[in-house]
C-alpha cells in the first residue's frame, strides 16, 4: 500500500463500506492479528490485518486510518496448516480460555490485536518483557503492591507474545512471515508505517518541485515576455528616429 491523496468524500465513502475488524463475524475464524495506528490524521498510515480461516484462506488487509480499508489480498494455505494451528491451540487451552491484557498504562502509540480461536485480545504497544529480570528488583521497588500490578501486566502480555510467536513458527513453515508491525506472505508485504511515510514524504517533495519548476516558468516566461517588448519598444523608437 502506498500513500495516495484521497478526497474527503472518497475516504468517507471508504469508510462506510468497511466493516471494522472487531464487528466481522467469527464464524470460520481460526487465527488473526491487527495492528492498528492509535492516533493519525483521516488518510494516514492505518495499520493492516492478518484472518485465517479453516477452510485455508488467507486475508491480508491494509488501512488508512480509522481502520478504512485500502487494499485486501487472499492466499491460500493447506490444511495441514490449519491443524497445527489448531494443535497449538490445544495444547495453551487452559491459557487461552483465561487470557486476557491487563491495561498497561498506554494511551497512544499502537493497537496490537491477537484472535487464539475465540475472542479478540487488544493490547497498547504490547512488548515481551523477561521476567526473570524484573524479579530481581522485587526488594528494592517502594511499592509491592504496585510492583505486583505491573508483574501482572507482564505475565499476561507474555503469555500472548508466547503464543503469538508459536502461530508464527506454523505460519513461517508455509511462506507466511508474521511479526508485530508486518506480514510477509509469498514475497509479498504490507508496507510498515515509516515505509508509507517516507513514500508520503517523497511524494511532497515530489510535488514542491513541480511547483516550484511551474513558478520558475512562470516567471522565466515573464521576464522573456519583457524582454521582448523591451526589444520591440526600441525597435520602434529606432524606426522612428530614421
Amino acid at each position: 500500500m502506498k500513500y495516495k491523496k484521497y478526497s474527503d468524500k472518497k475516504l468517507e465513502r471508504m469508510k462506510q463500506a468497511t466493516v471494522p475488524l472487531m464487528e466481522r463475524n467469527l464464524v470460520g475464524i481460526v487465527f488473526g492479528y491487527a495492528c492498528f495506528t492509535v492516533f493519525a490524521s483521516i488518510g494516514d498510515y492505518g495499520g493492516f490485518s492478518i484472518v485465517l480461516f479453516e477452510n485455508g484462506i488467507v486475508e491480508v488487509r491494509e488501512y488508512l486510518f480509522s481502520q478504512i480499508l485500502a487494499e485486501e489480498r487472499l492466499y491460500s494455505v493447506p490444511q495441514s496448516c490449519i491443524l497445527e494451528i489448531q494443535q497449538q491451540y490445544q495444547k495453551y487451552h487452559d491459557e487461552i480460555q483465561t487470557m486476557y491484557a491487563p491495561y498497561n498504562g498506554s494511551c497512544d502509540g499502537e493497537l496490537n490485536c491477537f484472535y487464539f480461536g475465540n475472542q479478540w485480545i487488544d493490547v497498547l504497544n504490547i512488548d515481551y518483557i523477561e521476567e526473570k529480570a524484573i524479579e530481581k528488583t522485587r526488594e528494592v521497588y517502594p511499592d509491592q503492591a504496585k510492583f505486583e500490578e505491573v508483574m501482572t501486566i507482564i505475565r499476561e502480555e507474555n503469555k500472548i507474545i508466547k503464543l503469538f510467536f508459536s502461530i508464527f513458527e506454523i505460519l513461517k513453515q508455509y511462506d507466511i512471515v508474521l511479526d508485530l508491525s508486518s506480514v510477509t506472505v509469498h514475497g509479498e508485504s504490507t508496507t510498515t508505517c515509516s515505509e508509507f511515510y517516507a513514500y508520503k514524504n517523497e511524494m511532497q517533495s515530489r510535488k514542491n518541485v513541480r511547483i516550484w519548476c511551474r513558478k520558475l516558468f512562470q516567471k522565466s516566461g515573464y521576464f522573456i515576455r519583457q524582454l521582448m517588448k523591451s526589444r520591440k519598444e526600441k525597435s520602434v523608437d529606432k524606426s522612428k528616429q530614421k
